[in-house]
């Protein structure tokens, strides 16, 4: 077994030694910013979402120039969908989430590619060139090659690669690490998959060989070599994919020695100001650094307290002056600027802002229904067709219905309102500083769907009033309104 071992480990030395500067230049290299344009045609294909403890939508997601990860939401079930992505790369990893399975890519710039569904997989072409299946469907080939799940309700094949690890010990590692590169060996020398493909898949799985050698039970890792975890976390030719940022993030910090775990309402955490101080420490590529500690911090906002963020603000100002990661907590309202403080701040969709009060103030002689939402919130979205047939009803009469999002991200919440229909709606906002904002804590919000009335001075009369979907609404309303 050792033998096999210092073999592989000296070819995987060699990938990342000789070919260093080659894969530089193949996946990194500045190019004039080009369109990689991405049509996704209608997919009839749908599973019972209800099945699941929570639901996540069909996207893409990829990574911007600096290391950002960005995400597109599918919304091609009724009609075909188109995403324009400009890339600097030659050669742009993009990953699709589909159905909880996750298909890996590298499109070209001024790529145009079709994707079509079949029967709950995706199937890629090219429009603006004539390329072979395998170069821009290795992950589907690889998959189906394997014997992998393809979607969540079929029925997997017998697979003999998917045994336990701690059963098969190294040996199924690096079983599923050769096969895997005789695959891209084969395909390559059959000239179906290209020379630069054919590096960038061999560059992921060496990467998940090492994390697969790397956290390895101790009586396990005792038979390989040693694997520097910090050459690892820092090789720049990892760029841009997306299990490499999830490998920083689900190994690296999660299973750090000086990030204690924090037990929290909704389960356990990070501490991770120790995440960010654990960051600034370890890691010597300034890009990698960057892109983590702006991780750490929107974290931090999150889940600690203002005066921590402020603290941990201050110190990733003075790590990083690069101001597109400032430009970027703006744009997610992720900075709470000192006006936000014990008020209850709205943006609309042309990133307008009010307070609360004012707008109450505003609706003055009218009722006013609260409909506390998320993006996020399965049951708030399922409320939503009633919302509409309800305020069609009450549309003639003297009440307003005002829908405020607790999305903590503004390009989340702007992706709900295109498909909720509610971007030209004027009484839709997304509440500024989430976790700070007066109105949430003055009531104890702390679950959603959550219905509040207003009269028609402006005072609250109903602080859990029933949803859109309630029998009990119209009458409430119609009550409310002869008082």
């Amino acid at each position: 077994m050792k033998y096999k071992i210092t073999y592989l480990f000296c070819y995987v030395i060699y990938l990342t030694t000789g070919c260093v500067n080659r894969s530089n230049t193949d996946n990194n290299s500045s190019i004039n910013h080009t369109d990689v344009v991405i049509v996704i045609n209608k997919d009839k294909y749908k599973i019972d979402y209800q099945a699941l403890p929570y639901y996540e939508p069909n996207k893409f997601f990829y990574y911007d120039d600096y290391l950002i990860r960005n995400q597109y939401v599918l919304k091609n079930s009724d009609q075909a969908d188109t995403l324009k992505i400009k890339t600097n790369l030659k050669l742009l990893p993009l990953d699709l989430f589909y159905h909880y399975v996750t298909y890996n890519y590298h499109f070209k710039p001024g790529d145009t590619l079709i994707f079509n569904f079949y029967q709950g997989y995706p199937e890629v072409k090219a429009k603006n060139r004539k390329d072979d299946f395998y170069n821009l469907n290795y992950s589907l080939a690889y998959k189906k090659r394997f014997n992998q799940q393809l979607s969540r309700y079929s029925t997997p094949l017998p697979n003999s690669n998917q045994n336990n690890i701690k059963d098969g010990g190294l040996d199924i590692i690096q079983k599923k690490f050769d096969d895997q590169n005789h695959f891209i060996d084969s395909l390559k020398n059959k000239q179906l998959l290209s020379v630069d493909l054919a590096g960038a898949y061999k560059r992921q799985n060496m990467f998940n060989y090492y994390l697969y050698q790397y956290f390895l039970p101790q009586k396990l890792k005792d038979n390989t070599d040693k694997i520097d975890l910090n050459k690892l976390i820092n090789d720049e030719q990892f760029y841009y994919n997306d299990y490499f940022h999830q490998a920083l993030i689900w190994k690296y910090l999660w299973q750090h020695p000086n990030i204690s775990k924090i037990k929290r309402n909704a389960g356990i955490s990070l501490n991770y100001m120790q995440a960010f101080d654990a960051v600034n420490h370890d890691f010597t590529n300034p890009k990698i650094k960057a892109a983590m500690l702006f991780y750490c911090l929107q974290m931090i906002y999150e889940q600690d307290s203002h005066s921590n963020f402020e603290k941990y603000f201050n110190k990733f100002k003075k790590l990083e002056t690069n101001t597109y990661y400032i430009e970027q907590l703006n744009k997610n309202n992720l900075y709470s600027k000192e006006k936000l403080k014990k008020k209850t701040i709205l943006v609309n969709f042309q990133n307008e802002e009010i307070e609360f009060e004012d707008l109450i103030k505003k609706f003055k002689g009218n009722l006013i229904y609260v409909d506390l939402w998320a993006s996020w919130c399965v049951p708030c979205r399922a409320a939503m067709p009633a919302s509409v047939e309800m305020r069609n009803l009450f549309k003639d009469k003297p009440v307003q219905f005002l829908y405020l999002s607790l999305d903590k991200k503004y390009t989340d919440w702007q992706i709900a309102l295109k498909d909720e229909k509610l971007t030209e709606y004027k009484n839709s906002y997304l509440l500024k500083d989430v976790k700070n904002a007066q109105l949430l804590k003055a009531l104890g919000i702390v679950t959603i769907p959550r219905y509040l009335i207003y009269n028609k001075k402006g005072q609250l009369i109903n602080q859990n009033a029933p949803g859109p979907n309630s029998n009990k609404l119209r009458d409430l309303l119609n009550k409310s309104l002869s008082e």
